[in-house]
């Protein structure tokens, strides 16, 4: 029988090799006898795997199972003779995750300005859950980057911040946003909003309440509320918590995700993958 390596090149989302223990398993999908399960550490280089039994016999399944990493697995058909270098992007897990975010003043001008306005210091910053806070930086980043008229972003239109949650935030935002948005037909999506609740005191638009983004993963979702108490307020539900995208994304890196909450760090991985978009905190 043929036998070739297969040099596995495992990379995070910034495009750097990891540094953690990882099992690989290759299951032939020819020949049932053809099994092998190796224990590596990657050391932050490429990690070879040898003896792989090769074309005419080469299909086979390698699954990637790393400690701090998402499992991945994924087919390939490996050549006679010379090895095969296979590059594969992995997530980091959220369950392993350590995530290192800036203080309150190295923050971007709009997220700062908006925390201030929500009556949030230094100190209930750093207190602050890191999930919610990898959540609320996923949004304005994404918000960041979609123009608005006079020079402004859809992050500077959040105003006040009355609740947040990791995979979204419901934000006072500046009245004419909603006429903005419907503006920018080649950005966004008008979509139902019916599953989009609201604090006591605002009510959901009954008729084009929501819009998302048109990208392939990373899905940024705004729906609109107004007052009920006559003071012409209008309100935002914002999120990255499109399951479909997200789950678009995962198939298309081959990850295996469970659940039904979207993760933060799980979009701060498509954000910076899919869009190069870097939310401003770090994980690992």
């Amino acid at each position: 029988m043929n036998r070739s390596t297969l040099i596995l090149e495992l990379r995070d989302v910034h495009g750097e090799f990891i540094d953690d223990s990882v099992r690989v398993e290759i299951r032939n999908r020819v020949l049932d006898s053809e099994k092998m399960a190796i224990d590596t550490n990657t050391k932050k280089k490429a990690a070879p795997i040898k003896n792989v039994a090769a074309f005419p016999q080469g299909l086979a399944e390698v699954t990637i199972k790393p400690d701090r990493y998402r499992m991945t697995s994924l087919f390939v058909n490996v050549p006679a003779g010379s090895p095969l270098t296979v590059p594969v992007t992995l997530f980091v897990n959220p369950s392993k995750a350590e995530p290192t975010f800036p203080t309150i003043t190295k923050l971007p001008d709009d997220l700062r300005q908006l925390l201030k306005a929500s009556k949030f210091d230094a100190a209930d910053w750093n207190k602050m859950d890191p999930l919610d806070k990898a959540g609320l930086m996923n949004i304005c980043a994404k918000a960041r980057t979609i123009a608005l008229d006079g020079g402004r972003t859809i992050a500077d239109a959040f105003r006040k911040i009355i609740q947040k949650k990791p995979a979204r935030i419901h934000t006072v935002v500046d009245p004419d946003l909603y006429v903005a948005v419907q503006a920018l037909p080649q950005v966004f999506d008008g979509v139902n909003g019916a599953l989009h609740e609201f604090p006591d005191g605002w009510k959901r638009l009954e008729a084009d309440s929501s819009f998302k983004t048109r990208d392939r993963a990373g899905v940024l979702q705004l729906t609109f509320a107004r007052d009920t108490s006559g003071e012409d307020l209008w309100m935002v539900d914002a999120d990255i918590d499109d399951h479909s995208g997200i789950e678009h994304a995962f198939d298309v890196v081959r990850h295996h995700i469970t659940g039904t909450d979207t993760n933060p760090y799980d979009i701060h991985q498509i954000l910076i993958l899919f869009q190069g978009l870097d939310p401003g905190y770090r994980l690992l």
